[in-house]
């Protein structure tokens, strides 16, 4: 949660000079650098490429990188950090949801209840009450 705060914070920084989708390019580029040679080094390269792997890595940059990534950092440059930053604690919950949906997984009673309680918190976090009145005379 803490490197979250700092991602967070960092990139609600930023965005005031940079386009949300510029960092997300410059984030993919920079993890593929810090990361490639440790993938050469602990696994050799494959001989043959097969289209489901293909698939996974397409599916992966696209829906993963520049559709999660690139959302949740166009919402945190238009949006409160705040704000923005409650939405990612529903991951696990629409990751619970699209288990049962699309795998066919059943939720235990503990789940559920998780779940309920990540989403009160989330809609807890968001709720705004009534605005309260200005006391009479104060903008006078």
């Amino acid at each position: 949660m803490v490197c979250a705060t700092c991602y967070t914070l960092t990139l609600k920084f930023l965005s005031t000079r940079y386009s949300a989708f510029l960092m997300t390019a410059m984030q993919s580029f920079v993890g593929a650098v810090f990361f490639l040679p440790v993938a050469a080094w602990s696994a050799p390269m494959p001989v043959t490429i097969s289209p489901l792997g293909l698939a996974a890595v397409i599916y992966l940059g696209l829906v993963v990188t520049v559709g999660a990534y690139g959302l949740y950092n166009f919402a945190v440059s238009r949006l409160p950090a705040s704000q923005a930053a409650a939405f990612v604690n529903l991951i696990p919950l629409f990751t619970l949801l699209f288990a049962v949906l699309l795998l066919g997984e059943s939720l235990t009673f503990q789940q559920m209840l998780g779940a309920a309680l990540v989403f009160s918190g989330v809609a807890l976090s968001q709720w705004r009450g009534p605005p309260t009145p200005l006391a009479a005379g104060i903008l006078d």
